[in-house]
């Protein structure tokens, strides 16, 4: 536990093999201790199973690493480091501004373009809303925040920015304690900022899994930006316990009202097996490929490959194709869009059950290395084929 496991049995290298001449995607790997923490701010690292996971990083482009706070004085513990503006000042171990002017407290930062960023601060205020942002040259912000409480706001870095402050509005009168800023490594992170939304690591046989409830367990990435390819494939280890219509992942809020997008489901839709769809412009009936009937419980490695200017979807089970589905889907490139895993848009569709792998690149792959990935996350499904 702990180490980047880069390589199957069959000595499939998933980086090297589908990620090395640049594609973009993501890759979750629940057997990495690594590249997990129980909160999405990664103070706590995910060591048991039976732990949340609020944080898990992306192995498709680099080995995954979190830095340092490179805040300094995050805890006020002096009047130094912070760039006060009107009404703002510190002591007794917190930055305090009164109620009067708009303003800003800051601090000197430079920032990666492209590279996510956790921060997480502690407001308590009575009146007003503060914001934290990335700003210089253009500004990026997080969450307003408008109640009293411990937040944790994941923000990527655009060009240009070179500090990390906090915009109170007039009405604003209350404290900022606790700041911290930690880097990512370069990759399509996933997190859960609410805690009792987050899916646990779980073991069974020797195998590690997020398990997923049902309800209201999900993660989500920033925008991950697939605007460059018009294919896609998916890669899942997945146990599904129920027959409900469930989300396993979708590029977008919804596949039916974001142009670009693609959906992969486990249960009823249209029937108790898995699908998938994808499209570009347009939503045809024909645009979705279906699994034959698989009854809950089920274990099983999918892969689906879309390609919109051809007019394709694949799926396979098991390294067993489906019928393909060839309904046009309009024209353009899949968009730049949020990543959901486990539920469709942190709001309905849930997923009741495991995924033990999940690899999404912005690229058809073809048939030979299709099955060598498959290979690979079958030895961590536990499935035989």
């Amino acid at each position: 536990m702990g180490l980047l496991l880069l390589m199957g049995d069959s000595g499939f290298n998933v980086r090297s093999e589908l990620f090395g001449a640049g594609e973009v995607g993501t890759w979750y790997d629940p057997s990495d201790f690594s590249t997990m923490w129980q909160d999405a701010a990664g103070n706590t690292p995910v060591t048991a199973s039976g732990d949340p996971v609020g944080l898990i990083l992306d192995k498709s482009q680099s080995g995954p690493s979190m830095g340092s706070n490179q805040i300094t004085n995050g805890g006020f513990g002096a009047d130094s480091d912070w760039t006060k503006g009107t009404g703002w000042s510190i002591g007794s171990g917190v930055a305090t501004k009164s109620a009067g002017s708009a303003s800003v407290l800051s601090q000197a930062q430079t920032m990666t373009a492209g590279r996510y960023y956790i921060v997480t601060y502690t407001i308590t205020r009575s009146a007003g809303t503060i914001t934290p942002q990335f700003a210089g040259g253009s500004t990026v912000s997080g969450t307003a925040r408008s109640s009293s409480g411990t937040f944790t706001d994941i923000m990527t870095a655009v060009s240009g920015n070179n500090t990390v402050q906090f915009s109170a509005d007039a009405a604003f009168a209350g404290t900022v304690d606790d700041v911290s800023v930690k880097v990512l490594s370069a990759g399509n992170h996933a997190y859960q900022v609410t805690s009792g939304q987050r899916p646990a690591l779980q073991t069974s046989s020797g195998l590690w899994y997020l398990s997923f409830d049902g309800s209201d367990d999900s993660l989500v990435t920033n925008s991950v930006d697939f605007s460059g390819t018009d294919e896609m494939t998916v890669i899942a280890g997945v146990r599904k316990l129920s027959d409900t219509t469930q989300i396993i992942a979708e590029l977008g809020t919804s596949f039916s009202s974001n142009t670009g997008s693609f959906y992969f489901v486990a249960g009823a839709d249209p029937s108790n097996g898995y699908s998938s769809a994808s499209r570009g412009t347009q939503v045809s009936s024909l645009l979705q490929v279906t699994a034959s009937l698989v009854n809950q419980p089920d274990s099983s490695v999918l892969s689906t490959t879309h390609d919109i200017s051809s007019d394709l979807t694949t799926l396979r089970r098991n390294a067993v194709a489906a019928a393909d589905a060839t309904g046009e889907k309009g024209s353009g490139n899949f968009g730049n869009y949020q990543l959901f895993i486990g539920r469709r848009n942190q709001a309905t569709l849930p997923l009741n059950g495991h995924i033990y792998q999940l690899i999404i690149r912005g690229k058809t792959t073809p048939t030979g290395k299709l099955l060598e990935a498959e290979r690979f996350v079958r030895r961590k499904t536990g499935v035989s084929f």
